[in-house]
C-alpha cells in the first residue's frame, strides 16, 4: 500500500481531470446505488467519496437524509463542493481510517472503489462505532486479479485483498456478511498508453516497471503489446469486490 501523504498528493492532482478518465468507477458507483436505492436511511457516509458524484446521486434520492462524503485528498473534496451543491448534501476532507462522527451517527455507509488505499481492517473497526447495529455497509473494491496482463508483461501494480480476506476481516470486526462478490470486468483502450495514462489521471500512480522481471519499460510495453493487443486495441481486466456487510454489536 503506498504511503497515506503520496496517496493524498496523487488524488489531489487528479482532482481536474478524475472524471473523464473514470468510466469504471462511475459504472461501479451506479451498481452500489442500485443495491442501496430501496434503503430508507436518514443519514449516510459515503467514504473516499472522490469528486462527488456517487454521494450526490444518493442525495439526489435520498432527499430527505442528510450525505456527508469523505475523502483524505483535498483536491477531490475542492473539486466535489464546486460540482454538487444539493442541500442535504455536505463534504469534508477526512481519513476514514480515522473518522471524527459520534456513535451511531449513520444508517448507512458506502465507499466506492476506494477501500484498496486504506487499511481494510481499521476502517471496518471505525465504522462499527458509527454505524448502527443492524445498519449496511456497502462497498466496492478492486481484487488481486486486477490488471493481471501489466503484471505478467513486467509492471508492478499495488496489491490487492482478494475477497476471501476481506470477508474474514469483516466477520473478525463483528459484521455479518450479506453478500461479497468478485467479477472480473474487462476495459478495451486505444494502446497500453492510454492504460497507463487513464490510472494515472485516476489517482493510481502505482503502475511501475519491474526491472527485475521486464528490466526496462520499452520491453515490459513490447511484450503487453504482443500478447495483449491482437487487434491493435489494448484490453486490461480489474477484478472489482462487490461486499455488503451488516453491522452487529
Amino acid at each position: 500500500m503506498q504511503h497515506k501523504n503520496k496517496i493524498k498528493e496523487n488524488f489531489s492532482k487528479s482532482a481536474e481531470n478524475y472524471e473523464q478518465h473514470a468510466k469504471l468507477q462511475k459504472d461501479l458507483a451506479d451498481r452500489i446505488f442500485g443495491f442501496i436505492k430501496e434503503l430508507r436511511p436518514n443519514s449516510i457516509l459515503d467514504i473516499g467519496c472522490g469528486t462527488g458524484y456517487l454521494a450526490n446521486e444518493t442525495a439526489r434520492h435520498f432527499a430527505s437524509a442528510k450525505v456527508i462524503g469523505i475523502d483524505i485528498a483535498e483536491g477531490m473534496i475542492n473539486k466535489a463542493k464546486k460540482e454538487y451543491k444539493l442541500p442535504n448534501l455536505e463534504f469534508d476532507v477526512q481519513d476514514g481510517e480515522v473518522l471524527p462522527y459520534k456513535q451511531d451517527d449513520f444508517d448507512l455507509v458506502i465507499s466506492n472503489a476506494a477501500m484498496q488505499w486504506m487499511d481494510s481492517y481499521k476502517v471496518l473497526l471505525k465504522l462499527k462505532e458509527v454505524l448502527k447495529a443492524d445498519r449496511k455497509y456497502v462497498f466496492t473494491t478492486f481484487g488481486p486479479k486486477t490488471l493481471y496482463e501489466l503484471k505478467e508483461c513486467g509492471f508492478r501494480i499495488n496489491d490487492f485483498l482478494p475477497a476471501e480476506e476481506l470477508e474474514m476481516l469483516a466477520k473478525r470486526a463483528g459484521y455479518d456478511v450479506e453478500k461479497i462478490y468478485s467479477e472480473e470486468i474487462k476495459r478495451e483502450y486505444s494502446d497500453i498508453k492510454q492504460i497507463v495514462k487513464s490510472l494515472k489521471e485516476t489517482g493510481a500512480h502505482g503502475v511501475k516497471i519491474d526491472r527485475k522481471q521486464s528490466g526496462n519499460g520499452f520491453k515490459a510495453m513490447k511484450t503487453y503489446r504482443e500478447q495483449y493487443c491482437p487487434d491493435g486495441k489494448a484490453t486490461a481486466t480489474f477484478e472489482v469486490i462487490f461486499c455488503s456487510l451488516i453491522a452487529r454489536r
